[in-house]
């Protein structure tokens, strides 16, 4: 599909640069050197959201082109790929902004080190180890409690539909400047997600001893965290702009491939 694509682009005279890296700084520098005025992402999600990292911050647009399974940030599928580059290029297509997400760990002794960015989510979570993970939360430095659950999820508004509402957390217009903070697996009936908008920092201090916590932003290979490390999760300055056809907000996904409000109403026979 890529060599067909490319081929016919080249006839009608439009350049184009392949970038098949599989970390996200050679892909970042293999996208920034080519200088694009267009990202198209082949792929699933994953790749989406390596394309939508590689251009954060820029006024570079990506097309999401859905070759995977699920594909729920896709603006087109496979089948559609040529009509809906071809569409872009003519500039029919509307840019649909997104905030992304900005972790910073803090640990005892040593200067605050940026973790990344992330479109969708971060995630902290136990390692090999069964145990649940205990984390003390707080926002702004003021404590709100403590959490014993499988994990943590912080999402964006992009990533709401992602893992945390696989969690049971809400789903969030998309372009919401929000946080949404959503335990996994709590072991308490009262836990539920907290809505944090882009004037606070949401922080989450490791409190258990187990080795093997990690936090991992969009699902990448995950960072190692110690006990009493604390991260602190707020809204990025940088954006990133998906392009989207006839109307659609990022949101006809929610009823064609989630099912949300059990799709299309039939009469009874």
């Amino acid at each position: 599909m890529l060599r067909r694509l490319e081929a016919s682009l080249h006839k009608s005279g439009v350049h184009t640069t392949a970038v098949t890296a599989e970390t996200d700084p050679a892909i970042r520098t293999q996208v920034r050197a080519a200088r694009p005025d267009l990202v198209v992402a082949l792929g699933g999600d994953g790749t989406t959201l390596a394309a939508a990292r590689a251009v954060a911050g820029t006024t570079v647009p990506v097309l999401p082109v859905n070759l995977g399974g699920l594909g729920f940030l896709a603006s087109a599928e496979g089948k559609d790929v040529s009509k809906a580059v071809r569409a872009a290029l003519r500039g029919e297509a509307v840019r649909d902004r997104r905030r992304l997400l900005r972790a910073v760990i803090r640990s005892r002794g040593r200067s605050p080190r940026p973790a990344g960015l992330a479109v969708n989510d971060a995630v902290i979570r136990q390692g090999a180890s069964f145990r649940a993970l205990r984390m003390e939360l707080s926002l702004d430095d003021g404590l709100i409690g403590t959490v014993l659950a499988d994990g943590l999820v912080v999402a964006t508004a992009t990533g709401s539909t992602a893992y945390s509402l696989s969690a049971g957390g809400p789903i969030l217009f998309p372009a919401t400047e929000a946080l949404v903070a959503t335990p996994v697996c709590a072991h308490t009936l009262a836990s539920r997600s907290l809505v944090v908008d882009d004037r606070h920092t949401f922080t989450a201090r490791i409190v258990s001893r187990e080795d093997g916590v990690t936090l991992s932003l969009d699902g990448t290979e995950g960072t190692g965290l110690s006990p009493d490390d604390e991260i602190d999760f707020r809204l990025a300055r940088e954006t990133v702009a998906f392009l989207r056809f006839a109307g659609d907000r990022g949101l006809g996904a929610l009823r064609g491939k989630l099912g949300w409000q059990g799709g299309t109403h039939r009469r009874s026979p």
